[in-house]
């Protein structure tokens, strides 16, 4: 019981640290966020180191599609955006502040794991408790169809945010996360996603778990073709 009450508590943490309260009648929270993206830190947040930089790749703004790469092992994540067809180009790369857990996917609520996949970009968040905050579709339809716990069970509330902690969310701090938010906004969704790797699949191609499921590998192998389909990084 003792065991129980504890991963209640942690995912209840994991909820308020990166998401939205809980709690909150609907209407309340409604009004209560659209205050927030009036007077908080979402209304001034501007895209102001990425929107010169796609003028200068030639991408007219907003853009139509906007899509970020977080490599788990090199704690990078990298802002890509493109037209309504077409190549993406990249526009810059922020640092991971901190991301907890190891390389692997998530499976359950309360392993503190960042999910491993590619997820839709959906709630922007103005009243995160770490300035802002952007939801991951966590779980998707790979991680419900492979899970080995009810449904239930599996985990919610999987934000990118501010800051430089993280119980399963991806941290970049303040800035960054003001620059990515502006941009989001501009974007409408269902044309804005996230690729989370366990490490960057051009520099080590093939890259598996020892005894991993074998849902894994096939998810794993998915991520490295998608990023072979996106042009080719100058570094």
């Amino acid at each position: 019981m003792k065991g129980g009450r504890s991963a209640v508590r942690l995912a209840a943490l994991g909820a308020v640290v990166c998401g939205l309260a809980w709690g909150v009648p609907q209407g309340l929270k409604w009004a209560r966020h659209r205050a927030a993206e009036a007077s908080g830190p979402a209304a001034t947040a501007q895209a102001t180191e990425l929107k010169p930089l796609a003028a200068a790749a030639g991408i007219a703004w907003p853009p139509k599609r906007f899509r970020l790469v977080a490599f788990k092992q090199e704690r990078e994540l990298e802002v890509w955006v493109g037209g309504e067809n077409g190549t993406w180009t990249h526009l810059t790369t922020y640092p991971i502040l901190a991301a907890s857990g190891k390389l692997g996917p998530k499976r359950r609520e309360g392993d503190k794991q960042v999910p491993e996949g590619l997820y839709a970009l959906t709630t922007l968040n103005p009243q995160s408790a770490y300035h802002l905050s952007i939801k991951l579709d966590y779980p998707n339809a790979t991680d419900i169809a492979n899970s080995k716990v009810p449904r239930k069970d599996i985990g919610s509330d999987i934000y990118l945010h501010g800051s430089n902690v993280s119980i399963g969310c991806i941290a970049i701090g303040d800035k960054p996360i003001e620059q990515v938010f502006a941009m989001a906004k501009e974007v409408p969704q269902g044309k804005r996603d996230i690729l989370v790797c366990p490490v960057d699949f051009r520099k080590q191609p093939g890259f598996r778990i020892p005894k991993e499921a074998a849902w894994v590998g096939e998810m794993y192998a998915e991520l490295e073709k998608q990023l072979r389909e996106m042009p080719r990084l100058k570094r």
